[in-house]
């Protein structure tokens, strides 16, 4: 029997996870993914009947008193959530860490992932999306996770927001939606066309973390992107990561070329395409000089001129 560093046995079966959860009327804790030990539950919410969810897998903005999402999927389903304070011993780490593992072990994915100031204004996502006071936090104590397990005849959507308040204090806070059918997120539908339209675009799905380190799904998702790259064989692409952070110019910008280079592993493949790595560091900021961890494919001789 497998222990986990909260000396908790881990599942012999993700799905059996996913038939508890079917299985009639069940308590908060059990409608979600598995809680953490020793968290308790601040708030919880389980709908009755199917209702309209927006599950963002983006950072979020507002512009004057609108909120916007580069990715939001607009969708019906039977939603539920609990928020959880978590016992003095938990950081904000091993929390992302639970339930990326618990995702992941009932056979979905993280379809996007954020952490601090990547995730865009903390107040918006405690105040105006989860609507709980208890998840206020500064911009750089946060972490979002949007996660989806698919069927044949539903559709599995995960919301996972984490937050280190003021007093050290971890909450997190979990949604579920269940949506009937196949839902097909579009992240990266437009990878090829944009890349020709401008000469450059960000790879949705694939932010470094705080060390420039990318994760087997990010690596999976540049990987699965490789065959659109057969338009470009001519020319020379550069994939340049960016990584931010306090530490020290030097150290970013040597993790973002470590970054790069497995970028461009996974999105080179076998193939013979003349693919370079770049790392940025944080000295190419967005134009709105927002500083954003992000990969992104760049093919200078299709670039856009200034007029």
């Amino acid at each position: 029997m497998h222990l986990d560093r909260f000396g908790v046995a881990a599942p012999a079966s993700g799905w059996a996870l996913v038939a508890c959860l079917c299985a009639g009327h069940v308590l908060a804790d059990d409608v979600l993914l598995e809680k953490i030990p020793r968290s308790t539950i601040t708030d919880s919410y389980s709908a009755t009947e199917v209702e309209p969810y927006d599950f963002v897998y983006a950072p979020v903005e507002k512009v004057k008193r609108e909120i916007t999402f580069e990715r939001v999927a607009r969708v019906e389903g039977l939603v539920r959530h609990v928020t959880y304070q978590m016992s003095s011993d938990v950081n904000r780490d091993d929390a992302l860490d639970w339930y990326r593992d618990q995702i992941q072990s009932i056979g979905g994915r993280v379809v996007f992932e954020c952490d601090g100031r990547d995730c865009g204004r903390a107040t918006i996502w405690a105040n105006e999306i989860f609507k709980q006071r208890v998840l206020a936090t500064v911009d750089s104590k946060q972490h979002y996770l949007a996660g989806e397990l698919g069927g044949e005849d539903n559709h599995e959507l995960f919301a996972v927001y984490i937050v280190e308040r003021g007093n050290q204090t971890v909450y997190s806070h979990v949604v579920r939606a269940s949506v009937e059918g196949n839902l097909q997120l579009g992240d990266n539908q437009d990878f090829s066309g944009a890349l020709a339209r401008h000469g450059f675009v960000v790879v949705d799905g694939v932010v470094p973390n705080r060390y420039g380190v990318l994760s087997s799904e990010a690596i999976d998702r540049l990987t699965s992107l490789s065959s659109q790259l057969d338009d470009f064989k001519n020319e020379i692409i550069y994939v340049l990561c960016h990584v931010n952070g306090s530490r020290p110019v030097d150290q970013l910008i040597q993790e973002s070329e470590s970054c790069a280079e497995a970028a461009v592993a996974a999105l080179k493949g076998e193939s013979e395409y003349d693919v370079r790595p770049f790392g940025v560091g944080p000295l190419a900021p967005l134009a709105d000089a927002t500083p954003k961890s992000r990969v992104e494919v760049v093919i200078p001789k299709l670039l856009r001129r200034e007029p």
